[in-house]
């Protein structure tokens, strides 16, 4: 389903502002108000939601749970902290005093440049603690270049493909010669803008597992860095229980790098179930429980 009008303002006025934005942010925010309407309908009692990476989600998911009057929370970390949040959304005319009271910001990184750089060097970094070779079963669902080719190109010539048929065999022989995340695939998507140039130098301290230690986390938003995101999922996923909802962006290769393979994890692990996939926007999302710890 895809919204066929420019104002999603129809929906409620919270979101008269989606006229102000382009195709591609309409489709992000229709799709983001699909996924945790579905997901708060559900939830009987209040709910602690973390969000790692501010942005129109952070907007959605405080509006969602504001109208639920019963106490739910939404706790969102980045670098940047409400700064992030004022920044993404100053030119849509939105009452930001009103969205700055529901939401708990965290200014802090989820992780040094140097475990950055360390996860990104070891042939041995996967996902949680999944063999590569269980993990790389899942890959299938996760390769899709049909509405967002522009990086295709770049990777068949890596890959030294001549056939794109057979891109997701190909792309698993890579990684199991070379390793998940120390292969030279990631390198394609470094820029000066990515968490290898911003980390650079901040001193993060312990308070992001800390913090998920001692917070019952219902449902987790995983949407930073291209690079970052994994490093994230592997220290969340020690802290979630059993129940826990996990919705995870940028789930489609090549258009990104960020999930796609937590998303194969997730395929193959006996703790989570998927509840389901959209792919209805070039990055997709993935929705899925924790089943057992």
């Amino acid at each position: 389903m895809m919204f066929t009008v420019n104002n999603l303002g129809l929906l409620a006025d919270n979101y008269n502002f989606s006229k102000y934005l382009g195709n591609r942010d309409r489709q992000v925010l229709r799709q983001t108000i699909m996924t945790f309407s579905s997901i708060l309908a559900f939830q009987p009692k209040p709910v602690t939601i973390v969000e790692i990476g501010v942005g129109l989600s952070t907007l959605v998911i405080s509006d969602l749970i504001s109208r639920r009057k019963d106490g739910s929370k939404l706790i969102s970390y980045d670098i940047r902290g409400k700064d992030a949040f004022v920044e993404n959304t100053r030119e849509l005319k939105i009452d930001i005093d009103r969205c700055l009271k529901s939401i708990d910001f965290r200014k802090e990184a989820t992780c040094t440049y140097e475990e950055l750089t360390s996860f990104y060097m070891s042939s041995q970094s996967t996902v949680a603690k999944m063999g590569h070779e269980q993990l790389l079963k899942g890959l299938d669902r996760f390769v899709d270049w049909s509405m967002d080719d522009r990086r295709l190109l770049m990777v068949e010539r890596l890959l030294g493909l001549e056939n794109k048929t057979t891109l997701i065999n190909d792309l698993r022989n890579f990684f199991l010669d070379n390793g998940l995340f120390s292969s030279s695939l990631f390198d394609l998507y470094r820029s000066n803008d990515c968490e290898f140039e911003w980390l650079k130098g901040y001193q993060s301290e312990v308070n992001f597992e800390r913090s998920l230690k001692n917070q019952k986390i219902d449902i987790v938003y995983l949407d930073s860095g291209e690079f970052s995101s994994v490093l994230e999922f592997n220290k969340l996923e020690k802290y979630l229980e059993p129940g826990s909802i996990l919705v995870v962006q940028d789930i489609l290769f090549p258009k990104s790098i960020k999930s796609f393979l937590i998303g194969a994890f997730l395929i193959g692990s006996t703790d989570y179930q998927i509840l389901w996939q959209d792919n209805t926007t070039p990055q997709g999302v993935l929705v899925a429980v924790k089943t057992s710890s």
